[in-house]
């Protein structure tokens, strides 16, 4: 099995940074149709100058390429190439932004849905819900869900929370079973869309009882980093915060 060079990898994704998923050059030709030919089954990462890796889902090929003893791309099509990945990443984050905000838009209040009763039956939640947490009602192909807003709110009255379209970050939301006994048994059942990591979903006033705030946060390195970010977020509003470790994930 023939490897990749990186001359010929750099041709399949254009010089551009980022994760490619694409047509296979090693096994797509021997496929007997168009559409299996074009089966994007090669994945191809290319995060730093003059380094990819890569693999195939379907013939395994796999490995990584470097431009060692090759003729160097030029600094213009490296500065192309980065100023074109970090344009799509702003972009690309802008429109989930905007959907995110969309969809907070569309909720209704959670009191008498079916998603209050969720959280009440099978979640077990017996508190105030806040206005945080809204419910989305079943649109076309999607499920009634329950929705939360990433983002720090305010306090208009003394255990009262509000939040801005302008102060939400993302959304998380919870697809649910049509008569709210449960989660919808389709995958996914629960997406986030916009930005989650270091901004929390507030569900009581921090000045009711206390200006301390512990994080739960799982040791791995994706758990860790979410809660820094979040600590950081909290000291800025005055806040006294600590994070608490939990055990790691089961993978």
């Amino acid at each position: 099995m023939s490897a990749l060079s990186f001359d010929e990898l750099i041709a399949l994704i254009g010089g551009r940074f980022g994760k490619h998923e694409i047509g296979c050059p090693h096994c797509g030709p021997q496929r007997h149709t168009a559409a299996n030919r074009r089966r994007k089954v090669l994945c191809i990462w290319h995060s730093e100058p003059g380094f990819i890796t890569y693999g195939c889902a379907r013939c395994g090929i796999a490995g990584y390429a470097s431009d060692d003893g090759r003729a160097p791309v030029s600094r213009a099509v490296l500065e192309k190439a980065r100023r074109e990945a970090q344009a799509f990443g702003r972009e690309h984050a802008a429109k989930q932004l905007a959907k995110a905000r969309w969809l907070w838009r569309s909720r209704r209040p959670i009191a008498g849905t079916i998603a209050e009763r969720y959280l009440r039956k099978p979640r077990g939640i017996s508190g105030p819900l806040p206005s945080t947490l809204g419910f989305l009602p079943a649109r076309g192909d999607y499920s009634p869900a329950v929705i939360a807003a990433f983002g720090i709110p305010t306090e208009p009255e003394p255990g009262v929370l509000a939040i801005a379209d302008t102060d939400i970050s993302g959304v998380h939301i919870t697809r649910l079973k049509p008569d709210g006994s449960g989660k919808d048994p389709h995958e996914p059942a629960k997406i986030m869309i916009g930005k989650s990591l270091g901004w929390p979903i507030v569900l009581a006033p921090v000045n009711d009882y206390t200006n301390d705030v512990t994080i739960f946060a799982h040791t791995d390195t994706d758990g860790m980093h979410h809660a820094a970010e979040l600590e950081r977020r909290l000291r800025a509003r005055g806040l006294s915060a600590a994070t608490a470790k939990l055990p790691e994930k089961s993978r």
